[in-house]
């Protein structure tokens, strides 16, 4: 007796024969198909993402010192600390494993401005970014227009 065999025994049990098992068979089909095709965001580090592929993929913080990582204290401008940052080429690797897990769009974003920690921080876009083959694109601030319904008396 295999083990799928009891399985299938065990299931149909649980679902009161062959009519329950069915049902149950054929709505979890159907959560699958809809699980298949359902938009999702999935947050990950670039590290957990290797092997995986996605239609876009999003990289945000692709400033100088935050990508490479410099460290919390370099970014504050702190002398010391313990921190040795990560090879400067392991970082570039680490790079093109997240813009290579796109299928159709890769989306890398730099704040001009960003506070950590209560301190305004002004960073350079990353020295690591080709930028020879992305396309800039710069966001203004949206601002909102109020209309007024004008009277006719």
């Amino acid at each position: 007796e295999s083990t799928a065999f009891r399985r299938l025994c065990r299931a149909w049990k649980e679902h009161g024969g062959w009519s329950g098992l069915l049902g149950f068979v054929a709505f979890r089909r159907e959560i699958d198909m809809v699980q298949g095709q359902a938009e999702q965001v999935q947050l990950m580090t670039m590290h957990a993402s290797k092997g995986l592929e996605f239609k876009a993929v999003f990289i945000p913080g692709a400033e100088d010192g935050l990508l490479p990582f410099r460290g919390v204290d370099a970014l504050l401008g702190k002398e010391g600390g313990d921190f040795a940052p990560p090879a400067v080429d392991e970082e570039e690797r680490l790079l093109y494993v997240g813009i290579t897990r796109a299928s159709e769009a890769v989306f890398l974003s730099s704040a001009a401005k960003r506070t950590l920690f209560g301190k305004t921080l002004e960073l350079k876009p990353s020295p690591l970014l080709p930028l020879n083959h992305f396309r800039e694109v710069k966001l203004t601030r949206h601002t909102k227009k109020t209309a007024s319904q004008l009277s006719l008396f």
